[in-house]
């Protein structure tokens, strides 16, 4: 039997940067099962960022085209070869994440690892004894039991980049992030898309408004169908998918319904861990990732927290700062983002609608991204920005526009520095970008909270000479 000061259960975002934290003063091994990569890099947003970017790229050529500023032909794209180019790319940002891995040695442990108790996993019948635990084994697709007896007609975020060309007919089922993005690209690369959601909004939105805008400008491009389940069913020709009201024939299915943690893999309900009916533990502290009474810390995508990947990144070093301290430490989170990369973007910050509606010292403001920057792009959109009266401060926003990644990224900066929209109004904004219809904006919330006109200069308060 091996024994380690730290155990990491899988090789993913979060267990590659605590192994790169702890390994240099502990004993670390780490143990992954499957295949080397993490989810972003293997199957997820590095994958999918290279045919957003093909398909947006060939987009904007035949937009170029219809306005006459193109005098060629723009021709069919060759499906095939940007499948192909995608994964040259992809196995690239593979490699990139698998560098911490290299001449390691038998720290490196090929394998599911089974607790046995608090101390002790098994590997492979192999016994594996450990001071600390990380667990970081990620998630996988859910796709319904009942779907998958339909073999690759049905397939996921895990399958879609190994197809050989783009399906000429694509349902997608879920609009969260990836169905969109995805779906998006594959209708500009040529597949004929037709979406479906269960909820009535689509990328996570909770702002009516801007959930309508956004459904409304993608709407334009794809068919989209929302508030209703589907069923599934084999066709001579490919396979049926209706909501009851509507129904398509198409070549493949992109089940896009969300993920579910891989812990219950670890079978750590057996060893006396209070669990869900999934088999994941039910007491594992936001704060510092730690099963109460345990020398296990759950990180990353498994613990379904928040499952994105700079987040998982940050868990890493949250539980890793914990194991070097000798006990659980308590973090702030950083405020949280969500940016779906369509055209138009869709993005919210801080607090969403949902959380601020019911706030009575709540300010709200709006801008339709009508500045020049904005025609010039060729994209419209909604921004709402939700701001607390007695203190001055942002406290989150939604929205739907053109490049607005860079705008949550700003805003998160405001909302995590306290930073009032007074103080935001005296930052130099160039001209012309979409920052402006951000300053629009924040004017309207400036007017909206009453009391004295707020000044957009920084006065040195110095006397005249």
């Amino acid at each position: 039997m091996k024994s380690f000061d730290v155990l990491i259960l899988g090789a993913g975002s979060a267990g590659l940067t605590a192994f790169g934290k702890l390994r240099h003063s502990l004993n670390v091994g780490i143990i992954n099962a499957g295949s080397y990569g993490t989810t972003c890099a293997r199957v997820g947003c590095m994958p999918s960022k290279v045919l957003i970017q093909v398909a947006e790229d060939y987009h904007r050529a035949k937009i170029l085209k219809d306005k006459n500023l193109v005098t060629s032909d723009i021709g069919s794209i060759n499906t095939q070869e940007v499948m192909s180019y995608m994964r040259s790319m992809r196995d690239k940002f593979v490699s990139g994440t698998n560098r911490a891995l290299l001449n390691i040695g038998d720290s490196k442990i090929d394998g599911t690892a089974i607790f046995v108790d608090k101390n002790t996993v098994k590997v492979n019948d192999v016994l594996y004894k450990a001071k600390s635990f990380i667990i970081s084994v990620g998630s996988k697709p859910f796709v319904p039991e009942a779907w998958k007896a339909f073999g690759d007609l049905v397939i996921t975020s895990d399958e879609v980049f190994e197809l050989e060309k783009i399906p000429l007919k694509l349902a997608v089922i879920g609009l969260g992030p990836i169905g969109l993005e995805l779906g998006q690209a594959f209708h500009r690369l040529g597949s004929k898309v037709t979406a479906f959601d269960l909820s009535n909004t689509i990328a996570g939105i909770t702002d009516p408004s801007v959930a309508k805008e956004a459904i409304e400008q993608i709407g334009n491009e794809f068919t989209i169908h929302l508030g209703s389940g589907v069923e599934l069913k084999k066709n001579n020709t490919g396979i049926e998918v209706s909501n009851g009201a509507e129904s398509v024939i198409v070549d493949k299915v992109l089940v896009s319904m969300g993920r579910r943690s891989n812990v219950p893999s670890t079978m750590i309900k057996s060893i006396n861990i209070q669990c869900d009916k999934d088999g994941l533990p039910l007491n594992i502290n936001p704060l510092n990732l730690n099963i109460p009474e345990t020398n296990i810390y759950i990180a990353g995508d498994a613990n379904g927290i928040r499952p994105i990947l700079h987040e998982a990144s940050d868990e890493g070093r949250m539980v890793a700062e914990s194991i070097l301290n000798g006990k659980p430490i308590s973090f702030k989170r950083k405020t949280p983002m969500g940016i779906c990369f369509t055209s138009p973007q869709v993005i919210s910050v801080g607090q969403k609608w949902l959380e601020v509606k019911d706030n009575l010292n709540i300010v709200v403001a709006e801008d339709h991204f009508t500045m020049g920057r904005s025609k010039v792009i060729g994209e419209k959109g909604l921004m709402k920005v939700y701001g607390e009266k007695t203190t001055g401060k942002i406290l989150g926003a939604e929205m739907v526009g053109p490049q607005v990644e860079h705008l949550a990224h700003y805003l998160a900066l405001a909302i995590e520095k306290g930073t009032t929209i007074s103080e935001l109004l005296q930052m130099p904004i160039y001209h012309p970008t979409i920052e402006e219809s951000l300053r629009s904006t924040l004017r309207s919330l400036a007017k909206n909270m009453g009391g004295k006109q707020v000044s957009e200069i920084c006065c040195l308060n110095s006397k005249e000479n």
